[in-house]
């Protein structure tokens, strides 16, 4: 979220890191941003149990989903009948 500047009080979703202190977003602001605009930026969650709340963020103890019920990959996989 940008603390100063024209866009101050706007967020937006980074969509790709691009190098080393350079970073695209998924949209683009309301207005220009100028040279000495504040904002601060958070690590995002993909909602995973294991590799995000557990590992990244040592937070599984709040993890609020379904670890262990299996995906559609195994939902929809079918017996194999070839054998």
């Amino acid at each position: 979220m940008f603390r100063s500047g024209l866009n101050k009080g706007v967020a937006r979703e980074i969509d790709s890191n691009t190098g080393p202190g350079t970073f695209s977003l998924f949209l683009p602001t309301p207005l220009d941003l100028t040279i000495g605009d504040q904002f601060d930026i958070y690590p995002g969650c993909k909602k995973r149990w294991e590799e995000d709340c557990a590992l990244r963020f040592d937070n599984s103890i709040n993890f609020q989903g379904e670890p262990f019920v299996p995906g559609d990959d195994e939902a929809y996989r079918s017996a194999d009948t070839k054998r």
